[in-house]
């Protein structure tokens, strides 16, 4: 039985038995096919038939509709929002009394 071995295992040494080599040589249009199979490019790039892009006419309708939709908030995401509410308004409320004071200041500085 003929068996194939690679061309890299074709080396000084290697087992040859079982192995045939042709007599004859490889008909020119296989030759012609394999060249064209490795040389040939494959697709034409860019693809002639590629889809059109918006705003083309032709071009796909994309559905957006569920895009902006949103999840009800869990119970924690209520408390975790209104926690940050109260502190945001404690730390609103401890500037302008500040600011006030440093209004009051300006202001009695002025009178002395």
């Amino acid at each position: 039985m003929a068996r194939a071995l690679p061309l890299y295992h074709m080396n000084e040494g290697a087992d040859l038995s079982g192995t045939v080599m042709s007599s004859e040589g490889i008909d020119e249009a296989e030759v012609l096919r394999r060249l064209r199979e490795t040389f040939d490019p494959p697709i034409a790039y860019p693809d002639p038939q590629s889809p059109a892009m918006l705003p083309d006419e032709g071009a796909p309708a994309l559905d957006r509709s569920d895009f902006f939709s949103f999840a009800v908030p869990l119970p924690e995401d209520v408390a975790r929002h209104e926690r940050n509410r109260l502190t945001a308004v404690a730390k609103l409320a401890k500037k302008r009394e500040r600011e006030e004071r440093m209004e009051d200041r300006r202001k009695a500085a002025k009178k002395i």
